[in-house]
């Protein structure tokens, strides 16, 4: 048995995006005889802080050894949520992270699919959540009277919401699906978790966004400079 494994305390990272801990490992190996953790679920192991699969702490293999192969198969063909590091790769923000950095980051994560027309998010809504689109194309629009007006179009390797995750404030939009999308949605709690959890991971990330947000800031004060200035000219 390994002695650091043997000593340590652990959370787990739960298929309901919930942290269940902190146990021992004599809690932690009855979880996984009940089958409330499987070889793919994330475990924090305090002491080393470093999250892990459980199936790659020694103490936990003989457990899963008994699953069948095709089991196994199936659950690291693809990641639990169905995000790939890689396609994290197409996002600034993430250009700093290593891919098992990014395995770590998208468990705190949710994925989200929507077809064409459907509504990801309402205006005035209560809003909470960061969403990285992954792929597809999405709408914002402000619907005043009858009127439809398009604010922008979003395509792979942009998020939006972080304003409403940081702040918990009501949505400003529609966001709507323009054709198939898949996004990953990260929930205030679940970065606030990052943060304090995996500091060397979302450090980067916070630096990416601010940046994001800063060249967004400096857009609309030219914009408005501009406007000001023809306003003035026109005069």
């Amino acid at each position: 048995m390994d002695p650091d494994f043997a000593n340590d305390n652990f959370m787990v990272w739960a298929s309901d995006h919930m942290v269940y801990g902190p146990v021992d490992l004599d809690n932690l190996t009855t979880w996984v005889k009940d089958g409330r953790v499987f070889p793919k679920t994330w475990v924090l192991a305090k002491n080393q802080n470093r999250w892990c699969a459980a199936e790659a702490i020694d103490p936990l293999r003989a457990f899963f050894a008994n699953s069948s192969e095709d089991t196994i198969e199936n659950s690291s063909a693809r990641p639990e949520n169905g995000v790939e590091a890689e396609e994290l790769r197409q996002f600034p923000v993430f250009s700093g992270l290593t891919n098992d950095q990014l395995d770590q980051f998208i468990r705190f994560g949710e994925l989200v699919e929507a077809s064409p027309g459907e509504v990801i998010m309402r205006c005035h809504d209560p809003g909470d959540s960061l969403y990285f689109l992954l792929s597809g194309e999405l709408r914002a629009r402000l619907t005043i009277g009858y009127d439809d007006k398009t604010l922008c179009k979003m395509k792979g390797g942009e998020c939006f919401g972080e304003i409403a995750m940081f702040m918990r404030t009501p949505r400003t939009a529609d966001v709507v699906a323009e054709s198939n999308a898949r996004m990953l949605r990260m929930t205030s709690e679940a970065f606030l978790l990052l943060t304090n959890q995996l500091p060397q991971i979302a450090a980067p990330i916070l630096m990416g966004m601010a940046q994001v947000l800063a060249a967004r800031l400096s857009d609309r004060s030219q914009q408005y400079q501009r406007e000001a200035a023809g306003d003035f000219l026109w005069r």
